[in-house]
C-alpha cells in the first residue's frame, strides 16, 4: 500500500507537487544500497492454489481460473453451496462448511475495509450482534465536543453535537463520536500521545476491555430495543495488555497486566460545512459568532501578533489572526476548532488495508473489495494476509477489473534495479556462503538464500543489510527498511 500523506521511495515525482529536499535526500540515500537479498521463500501461505493465485493477483495478470476461486470465497457463494450440499445430502461437507461461517461471526476473525468510515460502521454493527449473542449489555460511550475560541471552550448545540458524532472519525484524529464498549473485546489504541511510553503502550497496541466501571453520577437509563445503553458521564476501563512493561502494579491493580484507561482529549479544524449539512461562506461564520453573546464577552485576544501578517492580534492560544485563518481555510470553507473528549480506542474487529500490512490472520478474515479510489495493489494487500483460501471470506462482489490493474511503472523500474542488486550481491558473497554454509540449518541448499517471498510492494522493498564479520562471513544482523 502506499504510504499514509506520503509518496514512496522509489518514486521519482509526485503528481502535483513539487521535490522537497527531504524527499531527494531520502531517494539519494535509498540508492546508496548496495546490498540486497530477495526473499522468495512464502512462509505465510499453505495453500498452493490460493499462492498462485496470488501472485497472479500482484502482478495484475489473473487468470479465470484465479477468479473462479475468488468468486467462490463471496458470501453469497459459498450461501449457495450451502444449499447444494445440503439439498444433496452430504452432512459432512456442509458442517464443514457452516463451521467455516461461524468462524467468521466471531470477533478474532476481522473484517478489512478500505474506508475508515466503513471500518467503524462494521465495527460497531459486529459489537451489537457479539452482544446479543452473549446476552451481553452493549455500553456507547458519547464523546463530549465543545468548540475552542478566543481563549474559550463553548458547548454545541444539541443538534451540532449530534451531527459531528456522526461524522467521520478522520477528521478529529480518529476519536470516535460513539465509542461501544463491550467486556471480552479487544480494542486498538487511536493515538500516541495518550499513554506514557514506560507503559510500552503505542498507536495500534490492541488491549481487552476486562471491566467497565461506570461513573457514580450515571443515571439508569433503560437499554434500547437493541440492547444498547448510551452513557452520559465517561465511565473508567479496565483493561488487559499482555505486553506491560510495568515493574510493579498500578495503584489498586492486582498485577501490571491490568491498566485503566480514561478519557482523552484531541483538537482539530472541523469545516462548517459538515457541521451544519450545507455550504456555509466566512460572512455567515461572521455573523454566527457575532450573534453569538458568550463569545463575544469571553473572546480574549493573545498579546502576541499573527505569525503571517504580524499587524493583527490574534485570538488567545491561536497562530493566526481572524482574517488571515479565512484566508488560509481557503475553498474549504470556514471552520471550528473542536476540542473532543473520547476514549483513545476503535474496536479491533475491524481494519483498514494500511493498518494491516504485515500481518497474518491464521484464524481467517473477511474482507470488503468493493471500494473506490484505492492503489493497484490493494487487493493483494488483503488476499494475502491469511494462509489457506478457508480462512477468506469476501463480503460482496465488487469489480473484477481491479485485479488486473497492473503495478506502478515506477515499481517495476525499481523493482528491475533492486533485482539487478540481489544478483551482484549473491555474486559477491557466493564464495563467503559457500565456505560457511555449516553455520546454516541442514537441508538449505549450498549458497544459503534468505527465501521468503515477499508481493511486489507498493510502498516498500525488503533489502538486508548484511554486515559480514571479518573471515567468518555470515550475517550479523538483518535490518528490514521501508
Amino acid at each position: 500500500m502506499n504510504p499514509v500523506g506520503r509518496k514512496s521511495l522509489y518514486q521519482l515525482s509526485a503528481a502535483g507537487a513539487k521535490q522537497s529536499a527531504g524527499s531527494i535526500h531520502g531517494r539519494h540515500l535509498w540508492e546508496m544500497v548496495n546490498v540486497v537479498v530477495r526473499l522468495e521463500r512464502n512462509e505465510r501461505c499453505v495453500d498452493p492454489l490460493y499462492l498462485d493465485m496470488l501472485r497472479g493477483v500482484r502482478e495484475g495478470k489473473p487468470t479465470a481460473e484465479h477468479e473462479d476461486l475468488l468468486k467462490s470465497r463471496v458470501y453469497d457463494s459459498l450461501l449457495k453451496q450451502r444449499d447444494s450440499l445440503r439439498a444433496a445430502g452430504k452432512d459432512r461437507e456442509l458442517a464443514a462448511l457452516d463451521a467455516q461461517l461461524l468462524k467468521f461471526a466471531q470477533l478474532h476473525c476481522p473484517t478489512i475495509v478500505g474506508l475508515c468510515d466503513v471500518r467503524y460502521g462494521i465495527g460497531a454493527e459486529r459489537l451489537v450482534q457479539a452482544a446479543h449473542r452473549s446476552k451481553q449489555q452493549l455500553y456507547v460511550a458519547q464523546s463530549k465536543d465543545l468548540r475552542s475560541v478566543g481563549g474559550t471552550q463553548l458547548p454545541l448545540p444539541a443538534r451540532l453535537q449530534a451531527r459531528l458524532r456522526r461524522a467521520k472519525d478522520s477528521m478529529l484524529r480518529y476519536s470516535q463520536g460513539k465509542l461501544p464498549l463491550l467486556p471480552g473485546t479487544w480494542y486498538v489504541i487511536t493515538d500516541n500521545s495518550a499513554f506514557a511510553p514506560e507503559l510500552g503502550i503505542a498507536k495500534g497496541s490492541q488491549l481487552r476491555l476486562d471491566r467497565i466501571v461506570l461513573h457514580p453520577r450515571e443515571p439508569a437509563a433503560p437499554p434500547t430495543s437493541d440492547g444498547v445503553v448510551f452513557l452520559k458521564e465517561f465511565p473508567i476501563l479496565i483493561m488487559h495488555y499482555p505486553q506491560s512493561r510495568l515493574v510493579r502494579p498500578l495503584s489498586g491493580m492486582p498485577d501490571i497486566y491490568t491498566i485503566p484507561i480514561t478519557p482523552f482529549s484531541v483538537s482539530a479544524d472541523v469545516p462548517l460545512s459538515i457541521l451544519f449539512g450545507r455550504k456555509m461562506t466566512h460572512a455567515m461564520a461572521k455573523q454566527l459568532d457575532e450573534a453569538n453573546q458568550r463569545l463575544a464577552e469571553s473572546f480574549q485576544y493573545a498579546k502576541t501578533l499573527c505569525i503571517k501578517c504580524k499587524q493583527r492580534q490574534k485570538p488567545k492560544r491561536a497562530r493566526l489572526c481572524l482574517e488571515c485563518k479565512a484566508e488560509s481555510e481557503g475553498a474549504t470553507g470556514p471552520t471550528w476548532t473542536i476540542h473532543r473528549t473520547q476514549f483513545p480506542l476503535r474496536p479491533a474487529n475491524s481494519h483498514t488495508a494500511h493498518t494491516i500490512q504485515g500481518q497474518t490472520f491464521r484464524d481467517g478474515c473477511s474482507v470488503d473489495l468493493h471500494s473506490q479510489s484505492t492503489p493497484a495493489n490493494y487487493a493483494y494487500v488483503l488476499l494475502s494476509r491469511v494462509t489457506k483460501r478457508e480462512d477468506l471470506l469476501i463480503l460482496r462482489e465488487f469489480d473484477w477489473r481491479s485485479l488486473h490493474r497492473k503495478p506502478n511503472k515506477e515499481l517495476v523500474l525499481e523493482d528491475k534495479r533492486l533485482h539487478k542488486l540481489a544478483t551482484a550481491t549473491r555474486v559477491r558473497f557466493a564464495a563467503l556462503f559457500k565456505t560457511h554454509c555449516s553455520a546454516y540449518p541442514p537441508g538449505l541448499p549450498q549458497v544459503p538464500q534468505f527465501t521468503y517471498r515477499l508481493p511486489l510492494l507498493t510502498s516498500c522493498f525488503c533489502v538486508t543489510f548484511c554486515v559480514i564479520q571479518g573471515s567468518r562471513g555470515h550475517a550479523l544482523g538483518n535490518q528490514t527498511t521501508r
